[in-house]
């Protein structure tokens, strides 16, 4: 499984605080770079914004640490917030069906005018 299938597996699955703001399975608003054409918010993009190998002593790493961004966004900025918090709760050092656990790195908030949305972005290392 790719890690974009193991991500949107972990936060759409039901039961999931994420799932239980932006809908579960096939239909959850949960979308790779960019939102669905006609998207309602709120919901979530996600993308790798960096890939690096694993250092290792004079040989070369199989392993490769990628940050990954999720933008959530919503109407109000506590609608933003709060689902931030919930993908954090599905994935800070939960670990994906690949065994890999995402660390959150970093949190912001912001607004976006071209689409008049609040947004609360968390960053991980997988």
């Amino acid at each position: 499984m790719s890690l974009r299938a193991d991500l949107f597996a972990a936060l759409s699955a039901a039961g999931t605080a994420t799932a239980s703001i932006v809908g579960s399975g096939a239909a959850a608003r949960i979308y790779p770079v960019l939102e669905q054409a006609g998207a309602v918010a709120p919901y979530v993009i996600f993308q790798p914004i960096a890939a690096t190998p694993a250092t290792t002593h004079g040989e070369a790493a199989q392993v490769k640490h990628t940050l990954v961004q999720f933008s959530c966004y919503a109407a109000t900025y506590d609608g933003a917030a709060t689902l931030r918090e919930a993908l954090i709760a599905d994935l800070d050092n939960v670990p994906l069906a690949s065994g890999e656990k995402p660390i959150l790195q970093d949190e912001r908030d912001g607004y976006e005018p071209q689409v008049d949305l609040y947004r609360a972005d968390a960053d991980f290392l997988i």
